[in-house]
C-alpha cells in the first residue's frame, strides 16, 4: 500500500480472505475493504511503528473473519510508499 491505503500490490493470499481476484484489489483503499484498517494504517505512519490490531474482515461471499493485521511503516524508492 502507499500512504493513503491504495493497495499497489498483494499476493494470493489477501484475495483468498477478500473474495476477489488479486488483480481487482489493486488500486483499492484499505479501509474500503476492512472496517477500521484505515485508522490503524494511519497510526503507524503518524508514529512510524509497528502497530498491530484485530479486524473483522466482511468477505463478498457473506462471510466474516476475525484477523490480526500488523501495519509495518515502510520506506520505499518513491515519494508516498
Amino acid at each position: 500500500m502507499d500512504a493513503s491505503g491504495t493497495i499497489l500490490q498483494c499476493d494470493r493470499n489477501a484475495a483468498a480472505v477478500l473474495g476477489d481476484p488479486p488483480g481487482d484489489l489493486l488500486g483499492t483503499r484499505l479501509g474500503d475493504l476492512i472496517a477500521g484498517a484505515q485508522e490503524t494504517l494511519d497510526e503507524a505512519l503518524e508514529h512510524q511503528r509497528e502497530r498491530t490490531t484485530m479486524l473483522t474482515v466482511d468477505t463478498r461471499q457473506g462471510g466474516t473473519y476475525d484477523a490480526v493485521v500488523t501495519v509495518h511503516p515502510m520506506s520505499g524508492g518513491e515519494p508516498g510508499l
